[in-house]
């Protein structure tokens, strides 16, 4: 990663080969938004490719909860087929997590809640 990207939902840095992704939202108990998802998704690709990476860490901002799930306020705008779709994302990534090729280290601060995606 030579010119790090900006992202408005995750903190991303690199440091002795370890590629931190921190979940930004601790006002709302970084409660995961599809967007998120989204920045989650790409980092994880930046750095899969990324040679110097190897491990990821994902965690937390703040002291209160790692993640609290799916921001359900969020879910109340949805259709159907939006819904549909969001769930499938989370789906993704969880997938993306488990069979990504290089180690995945959750480090958990405080609340760890939410859906099973499977």
């Amino acid at each position: 990663m030579s010119t790090p990207k900006r992202y408005q939902s995750v903190i991303v840095k690199k440091e002795e080969g370890i590629g931190w992704v921190t979940l930004n939202r601790p006002q709302k108990l970084n409660t995961l938004t599809v967007e998120m998802i989204d920045e989650i998704q790409s980092v994880l690709n930046e750095f899969e490719a990324d040679k110097d990476v190897r491990c990821i860490v994902l965690t937390g901002a703040g002291d209160r909860a790692f993640s609290a799930g799916v921001d359900v306020t969020a879910l109340t705008r949805l259709t159907h087929a939006t819904a549909v779709e969001v769930y499938s994302k989370g789906q993704a990534l969880c997938l993306r997590l488990e069979r990504i090729s290089k180690p995945v280290i959750a480090s958990i601060n405080g609340y760890a809640l939410g859906e099973d995606w499977k």
